[in-house]
């Protein structure tokens, strides 16, 4: 349904989320109406953006960056949901007017899942040579 309304017509400075999103953080459509902001400081790694807004008023506050459920969002320090915005891209809605730190960073759960799970597999195996290495010298103690 968002790509339908994406299609209709081109709208700039428009942020196109769900029904259900704008109605969990209370997001009135504005018809004819822009909220704009100011980004004074913008920083970007691989897994962490930091951004300074000054808004207008509230709003979303999208970054033309993929979406994915690994990421997480803080705005002035406090953890905050990361929406979907215009189908692709990540957003955090802007309560209102006034100066914001917002901070997107990327935890990828089954990359450290993954890990902890190979983890595991070193130390197991570790243990199964020491064990080997215990049993066989027990063996060999008890034929003299």
């Amino acid at each position: 349904q968002v790509l339908d309304a994406m299609k209709a017509e081109y709208l700039p400075n428009t942020v196109f989320v769900t029904q259900e999103i704008a109605q969990e953080n209370q997001i009135q459509e504005q018809q004819g109406s822009q909220v704009t902001g100011t980004v004074s400081d913008y920083e970007s790694t691989g897994d962490h953006v930091s951004v300074r807004l000054t808004a207008d008023g509230s709003g979303v506050m999208v970054l033309n960056d993929y979406y994915t459920d690994d990421w997480k969002a803080y705005v002035n320090g406090v953890e905050t949901e990361v929406i979907r915005a215009n189908y692709l891209f990540r957003g955090v809605v802007v309560p209102e007017a006034g100066e914001y730190e917002i901070e997107f960073v990327y935890q990828p759960t089954q990359t450290y899942l993954f890990a902890g799970v190979s983890l595991a597999g070193f130390i197991m195996l570790i243990a199964l040579i020491i064990l080997r290495k215990r049993l066989e010298a027990f063996i060999n103690q008890r034929e003299i």
